[in-house]
């Protein structure tokens, strides 16, 4: 059906958007240096130590994860980053086939696959739109206060029609689980702002952006300097709210 592939391909690229999306600043400080460098030696010792340690679950989804990290802060070019967010979903898989009861492993897979479908830029099947939603669902399950699965949830029921599953009062609902379960999760905080915005809660709206723009600790420092604060700001500004104090890190 037409209309449910277009449907369908629009969904992936939300949820790619909600997750991370690739920027760089040009002038990077030594500090945004060492971040960015770090991620490549904590990928190649992960590496390294694949081939001489014991098979455990942890330790593919640490590679699942620097997988995920590196394809969304690191590489620019769109073959490096699905190459990157193919060998992350790998590893999530290797990490599932050894214990399906890692919550994180059922995340990190969700992720990465979806990453790829919306870089690729293909039309989603119904079969992967279940599958990436149900690995979701079973990182919740496992661990209920999960923010990153509770985040992804959010937004994709948010983004798909209520025809195939959208549901915007539920989509809300676990946002705003996702910012309870961590209160630093300025990603969460900016995509529930921006739901509360849509829905014309603007009050509640602002309250999440100047949270995230004033955060003393955010979740992923380079991600929020980069993309969460500069965003949040941007949508204050377009409400009439005065620029929030500034915060050093």
């Amino acid at each position: 059906m037409r209309v449910q592939g277009i449907w369908l391909s629009v969904w992936v690229g939300v949820i790619a958007l909600s997750l991370a999306v690739p920027g760089h600043s040009n002038s990077q400080d030594f500090k945004e240096i060492d971040y960015l460098t770090s991620l490549q030696v904590r990928l190649q010792e992960l590496l390294k130590a694949k081939d001489t340690l014991p098979e455990t679950p942890e330790r593919y989804i640490q590679l699942a994860s620097a997988y995920l990290d590196i394809a969304d802060d690191v590489y620019v070019d769109t073959a490096s980053r699905i190459e990157a967010y193919q060998a992350g979903s790998e590893f999530a898989k290797k990490a599932l086939a050894l214990d399906a009861t890692q919550a994180q492993a059922h995340f990190l897979y969700a992720a990465n696959l979806g990453h790829i479908a919306q870089l690729k830029g293909v039309l989603v099947s119904a079969l992967l739109l279940r599958e990436i939603k149900g690995h979701v669902e079973q990182a919740i399950q496992l661990v209920p206060n999960h923010a990153p699965a509770l985040h992804m949830m959010g937004m994709i029921l948010d983004g798909l029609p209520w025809f195939l599953g959208g549901d915007e009062v539920e989509a809300v609902l676990f946002l705003e689980r996702a910012v309870s379960a961590d209160s630093h999760y300025t990603h969460a905080r900016l995509n529930l702002g921006k739901v509360y915005l849509r829905h014309g809660r603007v009050d509640d709206a602002r309250e999440q952006f100047s949270s995230v723009s004033n955060t003393q600790s955010p979740r992923g420092v380079y991600a929020w300097a980069h993309r969460h604060k500069p965003e949040a700001l941007t949508l204050l500004r377009q409400l009439g709210s005065p620029v929030e104090r500034k915060v050093e890190f």
